[in-house]
């Protein structure tokens, strides 16, 4: 954070991108980013939890799973039935 403290310092006296990257050691491209930032707050990303793609058709799952236990064991899903 010193650094963008550093870098807003120098804009603020007057000098120019080129000279402020040239004596921070950084890309000119940087300065300009944070020269042109007022918030430098991290953006905290929301976590929206999502339900399984399944859940809509977990009932006919179940159903289907549940009537496959009837057949000979060759003829059923290849699939674990958990339930």
């Amino acid at each position: 954070m010193s650094q963008v403290t550093s870098i807003k310092e120098q804009w603020s006296e007057g000098k120019t991108i080129s000279e402020i990257a040239r004596a921070v050691s950084v890309d000119r491209n940087t300065v300009y980013k944070y020269t042109q930032m007022t918030d430098f707050s991290k953006a905290v990303a929301l976590y929206v939890p999502r339900g399984c793609m399944l859940d809509k058709h977990r009932d006919e799952i179940i159903a289907m799973l549940k009537e496959e236990r009837k057949w000979f064991h060759k003829q059923r899903y290849t699939v674990l039935a958990t339930t």
